[in-house]
């Protein structure tokens, strides 16, 4: 058979098509169900309104951020933890481990100390239920969460259809004076000046009500015509369309391990951001360490992910 020739390549018959758009029907519901927000009890005790405040929100929502920020905060106790419906579904779950594809949050205050467990801490395979939204973390929290910026760990591949309802149900019980997301922009969404393969490239884009202090930052803005998705593109309109402060910072990726350069820049410019907005969680001198320990850890797992025949 010629599969060049349309008239005699095998095409899936309309039984095959209908059998992948009935399989995919369950699957669309989810994309229009807020994801499942579970707290610790100490989390819970503070909130007010069934919202948590703080200061600034900050999503890392690639690889890059992920292995940078969890260097700089170095602790092992979560806050709270984030899921998809489809991993929190049944009368009771697992407590996940922090291996799962699934979003841990950390509260961290302005001094960069990482808030510490004043009981048990953390145990995989610990059990919740899933009515009460309350997970079996113990960790100590300031008086005032005014004072605090809470980091979010975005680790699984989101759909750019999912990212919407994600976004709004964090931010329906978290309450920041500014929202910041570090994402990746592919280089061939990219139009702008720079080969993205040889330079470091990163930039910002603003909400209105953010723009005032963040262009103070001397980040340059993302050069018109490249197009972001996912949750950077998700927390910018919803944050515009509600007048709230929100910045979303991508990097343009031509590689899959950034370079040495590259992380530095990112570290400089997440430093820069938050001190803005009045947050300074992540300590000057520790930024290279970081920088050096994330850069090991991507080529790591990069290594881990190839095949060379």
């Amino acid at each position: 058979m010629d599969m060049s020739d349309p008239l005699t390549a095998d095409f899936p018959t309309r039984n095959a098509d209908q059998d992948e758009e009935l399989a995919a029907l369950p699957d669309a519901a989810l994309v229009h169900q807020r994801p499942a927000i579970f707290w610790s009890s100490a989390a819970t005790a503070c909130m007010e309104g069934g919202k948590i405040s703080v200061q600034q929100l900050v999503i890392a929502s690639n690889a890059a951020a992920c292995q940078l920020l969890r260097h700089c905060c170095m602790t092992q106790q979560a806050a709270g933890v984030i899921m998809l419906p489809e991993q929190a579904q049944g009368p009771g779950i697992a407590l996940p481990s922090p291996a799962d594809k699934v979003c841990f949050m950390y509260l961290l205050d302005n001094s960069g100390a990482a808030l510490q467990p004043t009981a048990s801490p953390l145990k995989e395979g610990s059990s919740l239920a899933a009515s009460t939204g309350r997970l079996n973390l113990n960790a100590s929290l300031p008086a005032s969460q005014q004072t605090c910026s809470l980091l979010v760990f975005c680790q699984l591949p989101m759909q750019p259809e999912r990212t919407t309802i994600w976004m709004q149900g964090l931010l329906h019980v978290v309450q920041a004076q500014h929202v910041l997301v570090v994402a990746s922009l592919p280089a061939f969404s990219y139009r702008g000046p720079g080969d993205p393969s040889q330079d470091a490239l990163h930039y910002v884009v603003h909400s209105s009500a953010a723009k005032q202090r963040s262009q103070s930052c001397g980040i340059p803005s993302l050069p018109s015509g490249s197009l972001i998705t996912g949750l950077a593109a998700a927390a910018v309109q919803y944050s515009e369309a509600r007048r709230l402060s929100a910045t979303a910072l991508v990097g343009i990726e031509a590689r899959p391990v950034p370079d040495m350069a590259s992380l530095r820049q990112l570290a400089d410019y997440i430093e820069k951001l938050l001190k803005a907005h009045g947050s300074s969680f992540i300590q000057a001198d520790s930024l290279m360490t970081a920088a050096k320990q994330a850069e090991k850890a991507l080529s790591a797992a990069a290594s881990n992910s190839f095949m060379y025949v």
